[in-house]
Parts: structure tokens; C-alpha cells; sequence
């Protein structure tokens, strides 16, 4: 038998090197840097432990796989799974968009897909309404790999940011990578990671992924390119950022996005979700397919009008659903409330007990209202987004009022009566009603 007791020590001190090198942290900023100093450390290991008892560095390697292994088998109680508060899951855009998730945006050439991309960006950093939903300020990160960074300006200033106003904190909130991203390169990838979490970015933006792959040699029918989403959907879940990938579609089309995205059925299968946009007539018809949630329809215009390219919805699908909520909403005055199945019965002469129960189930679905001890409560936290549903019912009046004005000086005192920011009427503001004011306008000039 081999005795291996004088040896004991050594092994155990090998594996103590092993697990500090696996928790070595990056030291730097900078990428180069940080794998210089890995790379250095791991030849260490391997002169210390090749001498010693023998490994070679592929022994070496596989032992690290091993203890990294150990690390993922790691088991949970009930109690621990039901006690997690960890981020992930939370709306940055109602019925669209989570933390810590990959999506893939597809559509035709020249269907509009940069103009929904520039759209979304100018919304989030400022804050502004994006297709009828309320945004919160956030930090984005924008790969453009088809553009020249000349129209990647043009394009900014027509989405609506204003040159004038580059100082205001938000608009620091928005990062433009100048370098081509390598979707298909292990240490591009590692950078996108590491870049999210030192900026702390929100939002990740790479348009497209063909451009993204194309110096691997790969196209969207090989294989691996759902191995390739896999990792790019891992660095959305471990550093809770939104990831939207934009993509192309098939030549022929469904009106299932979760078919139409060109390439293999592995792309769909490893994201959390497709946004389609398909062309209807003269206006775009946006369709969903989200893993977890419900589908969702909107059909929207694009407006340009005096240089800016914005998008104007024109039907929305979950609008009932949030007609519905908005009068449930209403009864939460005081936002501690709690209400109960009784007081819920107020709403009974104005929608059937079907509608208020799907009404009900849409808004814990979307972590609005909780329910508990047959009790609804109003989820604090998620309050900015019940705040856009209110603003959608309070729209619909004024702009009720602006079609009964019989002059613009009557429109100018029923916006100014109102008390809602202008831009906001301006960018919600359906066609019929632009065309009446355009109208009563021109009158005032004759």
C-alpha cells in the first residue's frame, strides 16, 4: 500500500492555494492588467506545486474546475429559499422589461428597430415615458456595431437628447463603447461583466448581435450561438443588469417572435424573452413572447416633428387590464391601506367579477399590490409605476376636454389648468387630438 500520511500536510496546504487562488479578486480597472496578474499568479501555483508533488498545469486546471464545482452544488433549506431577498425580477418597464435578464429584439430591415432603441435610451435617461410606461432615470450602456459614430450622434439628438442640457446628472448616466464587442470571445465577455459592474449599469443595449459575431465566422443557424447567449444571459443574472439584444428576423415570418427570430430555436430558448416588430401598413406592431409573463401587443406610429423621431402608441393590448387597475388603485388613498374583498365590490357596477379578478392577479403578477391574510396591500417599492396608470386616466380627460375647445386659446388653459408636465401631454398625445390642435392653430394665425 502507498504511504501517503508524510505527504498529509502538503496536500492540504495545495488545496488552501487552490481555493485562494480561485477567490482572487481583479486588483484593477483595467482588463489587461487583470489578467496579466491572474496569469502570473497561476504559473506560481504551477511552479510551486509542478516541483513539489508533480501537477502539471492541465492537473492544476482541472482541480480548480473541480473546486469551483463545489462551490455551484451548494444546497438551500425551505427556510433559506423563502427568506432570499436577492435583487432580480423587478420591472424597468412594465409588462416589457426585468433586472437581471437577457432580450432579444428582432425585427426586419428598416422596420424601425434603431429608432425603438434610440427611443428607449432618450426615455430612460431622462426619465420620460417610454410606449405609455413609466421610466426611472437609469444608467445605460450602448454597443452600436452597424453605425458610424456619426449617426450614432444624429440619431441621439433626433430621439429627443438635448445638446443644451449634457450637463444635467442623468445624462452622465450614459456610456457609449467606441471598441467592437466579440460576443463569441470568452475575455470580451468578461470585460462586458466587469464594465456593467463597475459603472453599475441598468441597461445594456448591443445592436446587433450578428455584427457582434461576426469575426468568429459563425451565423445565427450555427449551433453554438445558443451557448453564446447562455453566457451573455449569465452576465445578466449575476450582475442584475436588463440586456436587450438586438437581432434580425426570418425572411418569412409568423407572427410568433419566438419562431420569426432568425437563427436556431436555441437563441429563444436562452433568453427570457423576444420583442417582434413587424410592419403594419403604416404603422409598427409590436408582439411579445416572454418566458415568464403574460404576451403583449402594442401598435404604435412614428412621429417625427421638428427634427425629433419620437413613438406614439396607438393601441395597447394590456390598456383594459390597466383601466381595470387604475380604478382598483384608486381606492388605495392612503398608500398603507389595506383593502379587502368587500371593498373591492364598489367596482362591481362598473366591470364584471371577472375582470376585477384578472385585474387583481395582472397587479400581484407584476408585484404591485401583495395578498395576504385575504388582504391586498400596495408593494411601496413599486408605487412610480402605479403612478403612470393613475397619469394615463388623468390624460384621457384633458385630452377629452382639448377635442371640446372650440379655439387654440381654449386648448393653451385646459394644458395649463391641468397641472401635467407639457412634455408629457406632448409625447402621449394621440394623432386625432394633434391634428384637431394643428387645426384650431393655424385658425388663430388667419
Amino acid at each position: 500500500m502507498i504511504d501517503i500520511s508524510h505527504r498529509q500536510n502538503l496536500l492540504e496546504e495545495y488545496i488552501q492555494d487552490l481555493k485562494e487562488y480561485s477567490s482572487l479578486k481583479d486588483p484593477s480597472k483595467d482588463p489587461l492588467l487583470n489578467r496579466l496578474t491572474q496569469e502570473y499568479a497561476f504559473n506560481i501555483l504551477a511552479n510551486k506545486w509542478g516541483n513539489s508533488l508533480g501537477f502539471y498545469p492541465r492537473d492544476i486546471k482541472s482541480h480548480l474546475s473541480q473546486l469551483e464545482s463545489k462551490k455551484i452544488d451548494k444546497i438551500e433549506t425551505l427556510e433559506e429559499v423563502l427568506n432570499d431577498n436577492s435583487n432580480g425580477g423587478e420591472w424597468i418597464l412594465l409588462d416589457l422589461f426585468t433586472k437581471g435578464a437577457l432580450y432579444l429584439l428582432a425585427g426586419a430591415p428598416k422596420v424601425g428597430k434603431s429608432i425603438f432603441t434610440y427611443s428607449l435610451i432618450s426615455s430612460f435617461l431622462q426619465g420620460k415615458p417610454f410606449l405609455g410606461r413609466n421610466t426611472k432615470p437609469c444608467k445605460i450602456l450602448h454597443y452600436q456595431l452597424e453605425e458610424p459614430p456619426w449617426l450614432r450622434r444624429k440619431r441621439l439628438i433626433r430621439s429627443g437628447v438635448d445638446q443644451d442640457l449634457l450637463s444635467v446628472e442623468q445624462y452622465k448616466n450614459s456610456y457609449y463603447s467606441k471598441r467592437f464587442i466579440s460576443l463569441s470571445d470568452g475575455n470580451c465577455l468578461k470585460v462586458l461583466s466587469q464594465t456593467i459592474e463597475e459603472k453599475n449599469i441598468d441597461i445594456v443595449i448591443i445592436d446587433t448581435l450578428r455584427a457582434g459575431t461576426t469575426d468568429s465566422g459563425m451565423t445565427e443557424i450555427d449551433p453554438k450561438m445558443g451557448y453564446i447567449l447562455g453566457k451573455i444571459q449569465k452576465i445578466a443574472i449575476e450582475t442584475n443588469a436588463t440586456i436587450i439584444l438586438v437581432h434580425h428576423m426570418r425572411k418569412e415570418v409568423t407572427g410568433d417572435v419566438s419562431i420569426d427570430v432568425a437563427g436556431t430555436n436555441s437563441l429563444f430558448s436562452n433568453s427570457d424573452g423576444a420583442i417582434g416588430l413587424y410592419a403594419d401598413g403604416t404603422k409598427i406592431k409590436m408582439l411579445t413572447h416572454p418566458r415568464h409573463g403574460n404576451k403583449l401587443e402594442i401598435k404604435y406610429s412614428i412621429i417625427k416633428r421638428r427634427g425629433i423621431t419620437s413613438i406614439q402608441v396607438e393601441r395597447d393590448s394590456s390598456m383594459f387590464f390597466r383601466n381595470v387597475s387604475t380604478s382598483i388603485l384608486s381606492l388605495f388613498s392612503d398608500t398603507s391601506k389595506q383593502i379587502t374583498e368587500k371593498d373591492l365590490s364598489s367596482l362591481e357596477r362598473k366591470y364584471s367579477t371577472d375582470q376585477i379578478e384578472n385585474a387583481l392577479e395582472y397587479l400581484i403578477d407584476v408585484s404591485i399590490l401583495d395578498y395576504k391574510n385575504e388582504t391586498y396591500t400596495l408593494n411601496r417599492e413599486n408605487s412610480w409605476m402605479l403612478n403612470k396608470l393613475e397619469e394615463n386616466e388623468n390624460l384621457d380627460k384633458i385630452y377629452q376636454k382639448i377635442l371640446q375647445c372650440k379655439n387654440y386659446s381654449e386648448v393653451l388653459s385646459v394644458i395649463d389648468s391641468s397641472g401635467i408636465d407639457k412634455d408629457v401631454l406632448r409625447e402621449n398625445i394621440p394623432k386625432k387630438i394633434s391634428d384637431y390642435v394643428i387645426t384650431l392653430k393655424r385658425k388663430k394665425r388667419r
